[in-house]
C-alpha cells in the first residue's frame, strides 16, 4: 500500500544520512534495517530505483528481406536490412553486411526512428545521421553515430557456387528473420532451401518462383536440380551379354643398390630401394634381412660358428616419400632371419624409392664378415649392384661369392661410384645372394702433420744480451701445439700464430708451447720472440764464440739464421751445423712479406769472395745501426719481473725485429724435428784484424759454397 511504500522510503533516507558526530560514540556502529532476505534493504530499494542494464549487443539486425533474380553467369539481388543500434554514447557503431567477393552497385540508407528514450533539447538540435554504407578489406561495412532505427538497401551481383551454376550461397549477418524471393528463369526444377521453415514454389510465365521464410541464420542457400523423365521404352531389349575382362596380373619390380661400409670394428650399409608397381598398388612392402654366413668352412673356423649376421643386422632409418612407419620383427618360419615391414599412408602405384640404413657390429677389426642381403617379398623381378668400401686402413679380400657378378667400378651407377674408396664392386639379378669377405685390420703409420716451409731467426748481439726473433710459415692438419725449446736463462717476451697474439705454455720438460691453426694446405705464420744474457769476449787475444740457437718439433723444410754481432771486434769464418754465405740464396717470406731487401746475386767464385769480404770485413763506419726495441745506445732493454705477466695473451710486435751491428748470412736445408745446431767462431778485439776469408777454399768455376 501507499503507507508501506512510504515507510520504506523514510526507512532508506534515515540508513543513507551519515549520522552526527555529536550523538554517536567512536566505535559504534551505524544503524542497519534488514529484509526478508538477510541484505540490507535500503540496498534492495535502490536497485529497484536504477536504470535497466544495458543490452548486450549494440547493434544487430532485426529482418531482412532477399530477392534474388538468376541470370547466366550471376545472381542480381535486392537486399533490404532493418538494423537496430543501442548505443546511447557518441560512438561509432558499425555491422559487416555482405562479404568480399560480392559486388555492389546501388546503396540507400536512411534512419526511420529514433531511440526509446526521449530525446533531450540537446539532441534534438543534433542533425541526424542516416548511417553510412563502404567497404573495408573488400567487405561492405554499415557504420553510424547515433542510436536508432535505419533501414538499408542494397543492390548486389552474387557469385555462384558451384561451376555447374545450381547452387547460391548468400551470406549475411545474423538476424531474426529474413525473408526470401527468387527468380529462377527456368521450369521443370526441384528447388530446396536448406535452412527454410516454409518453402512455396511456383511456375508463371515460363520462371520458377520461389518464396521462402527463414529463422535466424548466416548463411541462406537455394539449390535447384532438372528434373529428368526417363521416357518409356516401347519394348525391352535386352543387352547382350559381355565376356568380363581378363583382369592382369600386378608386377612388382625390385631395384637395390648397395653400399657397404667397412672399418673400425662396424659395417655401415646403406641401400638405396626401388620398387616399380604395374596394373595395380601396394600399401605395404616386405623385405626379408637374410642370413648371411656361407656354406663352407674357412680354414680352422667355419662361417656358422663366427658369424650369424642374418639376426644381427641392426636398422637404423628408413626414409621415402609416403611412409607412415616400418617396424622390424623376427621372421614366423624362419629362424635368425628378421622381416623389414613399411607401411605407406595411402595406396601407391609407379615408382617408389626408400633409403634404408642399417649396421653389423663386428667380431673385432680383422675377422670374416657375411655382409647383409634384403630380399624384397612377393617381388617378381629383382636386379641392383653391390660395391664395398674401406672407410679405414683396412684390407678386404674376397672369401666366398655366390650369385653375384664381379665388374669395374665405373659400371656402377653414378651415386656408387662417385664414393670414395671402392674396393670391390658387383651385379645380381636374383635376390639371396651370399658375399663373405675377410677384413684385415693393418697398424697406422705414422705420417707428417706439420712442417715448416722456411724459418727464419734473426738474432742480435748487444754485448750483453741475445735479442731473438724466431719465425715459421706453417702448415698444419693435426697438431695442436710447435714445441720450441729455447735457450737457457731465457725470457719469452711474445708469441703470434696466423698474425695474431696467442698465449704460450710450458711443458714438464720446459719446452715452450706455441698454439697452432689447423689450416689443412694453407701456410700461416707461427713467432716468438725472446732474450738471453750472454757475454762478449773482450781482449786481443783470439777467443771462442758460440751461439746458442732454439730448437722446434716439427720440421724446417729451409731455415735462414741472420746474426747481428758488435763492431767493436773482429770474427773469424762461422762453423758448425750451418753454411756461411754472403747472401740468402732466396729471400724467405712470412706472413706473405719480404724480411728484407734481397741482396745482389753473385755469379763466380771471385766475385762471391769479394762480396763475402766486403760484407763482412768492414770497419765501424760501414755498421749498421738501428734503436728499435732497445735503448739509445743500441741495445735491447731486459724486461724485469714487473714486466712479464703469466696467463694473459702477449704483447703483439708491431715493429720489424731489432737490427744493430754487423750481419751475418747462414742457412741450412732440411731441418729435422729437435736438431740442434751448432754455431761458433773465432774473435777479438784487433784493432785492423781482417776476418778470414774463403776466396782460397772456393771452386774456380763456380760460385756456390
Amino acid at each position: 500500500s501507499y503507507s508501506f511504500c512510504t515507510l520504506l522510503t523514510y526507512t532508506c533516507y534515515l540508513q543513507k544520512r551519515s549520522p552526527s558526530k555529536k550523538i554517536m560514540k567512536k566505535g559504534s556502529a551505524a544503524p542497519r534495517v534488514y529484509g526478508n532476505s538477510g541484505g540490507r534493504l535500503c540496498d534492495t530499494l535502490e536497485g529497484l530505483f536504477k536504470e535497466p542494464p544495458k543490452c548486450p549487443i549494440d547493434v544487430f539486425v532485426t529482418k531482412v528481406d532477399l530477392d534474388a533474380v538468376m541470370q547466366d553467369q550471376v545472381v542480381s539481388a535486392v537486399v533490404k536490412y532493418q538494423i537496430t543500434v543501442m548505443k546511447r554514447k557518441e560512438e561509432i557503431t558499425n555491422i559487416t553486411l555482405l562479404p568480399s567477393g560480392v559486388a555492389v552497385g546501388k546503396i540507400e540508407s536512411k534512419k526511420v526512428s529514433s531511440p526509446i528514450k526521449e530525446e533531450t533539447e540537446k539532441e534534438k538540435e543534433r542533425p541526424t545521421d542516416d548511417g553510412r554504407v563502404t567497404f573495408v578489406n573488400n567487405s561492405t561495412v554499415f557504420f553510424t553515430s547515433q542510436p536508432g532505427m535505419y533501414e538499408v538497401t542494397l543492390e548486389a551481383q552474387f557469385p555462384y557456387a558451384t561451376p555447374l551454376k545450381q547452387i547460391v550461397n548468400f551470406t549475411l549477418p545474423r538476424m531474426s528473420q529474413c525473408h526470401l524471393k527468387a527468380v529462377l528463369p527456368w521450369t521443370g526444377l526441384e528447388v530446396s532451401v536448406p535452412q527454410a521453415v516454409t518453402v512455396n514454389t511456383k511456375v508463371e510465365d515460363n520462371k520458377t518462383c520461389v518464396e521462402a521464410v527463414l529463422p535466424p541464420c548466416d548463411t541462406v542457400s537455394i539449390k535447384w536440380l532438372k528434373q529428368i523423365v526417363a521416357p518409356k521404352p516401347d519394348k525391352v531389349t535386352p543387352l547382350p551379354l559381355q565376356k568380363p575382362k581378363p583382369v592382369k596380373e600386378m608386377i612388382l619390380t625390385s631395384g637395390q643398390d648397395y653400399l657397404h661400409s667397412i672399418g673400425g670394428g662396424v659395417c655401415v650399409t646403406t641401400l638405396h630401394q626401388h620398387f616399380t608397381i604395374t596394373n595395380g598398388s601396394v600399401s605395404t612392402f616386405s623385405l626379408e634381412v637374410g642370413d648371411c654366413h656361407g656354406s663352407a668352412p674357412h680354414q680352422a673356423t667355419g662361417y656358422n660358428d663366427v658369424f650369424k649376421q642374418g639376426k644381427h643386422v641392426r636398422i637404423l632409418s628408413v626414409e621415402g616419400t609416403g611412409l607412415k612407419e616400418w617396424n622390424v620383427a623376427e621372421h614366423p618360419e624362419k629362424p635368425g632371419h628378421q622381416v623389414l615391414k613399411i607401411d605407406m599412408e595411402s595406396a601407391v602405384e609407379g615408382v617408389v624409392h626408400f633409403v634404408i640404413s642399417a649396421e653389423i657390429e663386428m667380431i673385432s677389426t680383422s675377422c670374416l664378415i657375411g655382409l647383409p642381403s634384403f630380399h624384397p617379398v612377393a617381388a617378381n623381378r629383382a636386379k641392383g649392384n653391390v660395391a664395398i668400401q674401406a672407410r679405414t686402413a683396412v684390407e678386404i679380400q674376397e672369401v666366398e661369392v655366390r650369385r653375384l657378378t664381379k665388374v669395374d667400378v665405373k659400371e656402377m651407377p653414378a651415386k656408387l661410384a662417385s664414393v670414395p674408396n671402392i674396393l670391390h664392386a658387383y651385379k645380381f639379378l636374383t635376390t639371396g645372394f651370399t658375399l663373405v669377405l675377410n677384413v684385415i685390420k693393418h697398424n697406422d703409420v705414422d705420417v707428417l702433420v706439420a712442417t715448416a716451409e722456411q724459418g727464419v731467426y734473426r738474432i742480435t748481439h748487444t754485448g750483453e744480451h741475445l735479442f731473438y726473433h724466431i719465425a715459421y710459415n706453417v702448415r698444419n692438419t693435426q697438431r695442436q701445439f710447435a714445441r720450441v725449446k729455447v735457450p737457457p736463462n731465457s725470457t719469452i717476451w711474445s708469441s703470434l700464430s696466423n698474425g695474431s697474439a696467442v698465449k704460450p705454455a710450458i711443458d714438464a720438460s720446459g719446452d715452450t708451447l706455441i698454439p697452432l691453426v689447423k689450416s689443412s694446405n694453407d701456410l700461416f705464420s707461427a713467432e716468438l720472440v725472446f732474450v738471453r744474457p750472454a757475454d762478449l769476449p773482450e781482449g786481443q787475444a783470439e777467443k771462442d764464440l758460440s751461439i746458442e740457437m732454439p730448437t722446434i718439433d716439427i720440421p724446417v723444410n729451409h731455415l735462414f739464421v741472420q746474426l747481428w754481432m758488435p763492431v767493436k771486434n773482429h770474427y773469424g769464418q762461422w762453423h758448425g751445423d750451418l753454411q756461411e754465405v754472403p747472401h740468402w740464396s732466396l729471400e724467405p717470406c712470412i706472413r706473405g712479406q719480404p724480411q728484407s731487401t734481397p741482396a745482389p746475386v753473385a755469379h763466380n767464385a771471385n766475385e762471391w769472395a769479394y762480396q763475402l769480404q766486403t760484407n763482412v770485413d768492414m770497419d765501424d763506419s760501414d755498421s749498421v745501426t738501428s734503436t728499435i726495441g732497445g735503448n739509445n745506445a743500441g741495445e735491447p732493454t731486459a724486461a724485469t719481473s714487473g714486466d712479464l705477466a703469466a696467463g694473459i695473451k702477449p704483447l703483439t710486435f708491431k715493429t720489424t725485429p731489432l737490427r744493430t751491428g754487423r750481419p751475418f748470412h747462414l742457412e741450412k736445408l732440411l731441418l729435422a724435428p729437435k736438431t740442434k745446431i751448432r754455431l761458433e767462431c773465432k774473435t777479438c778485439e784487433a784493432e785492423k784484424k781482417k776476418r778470414r776469408t774463403l776466396k782460397d777454399q772456393q771452386p774456380k768455376q763456380c760460385g756456390i759454397m
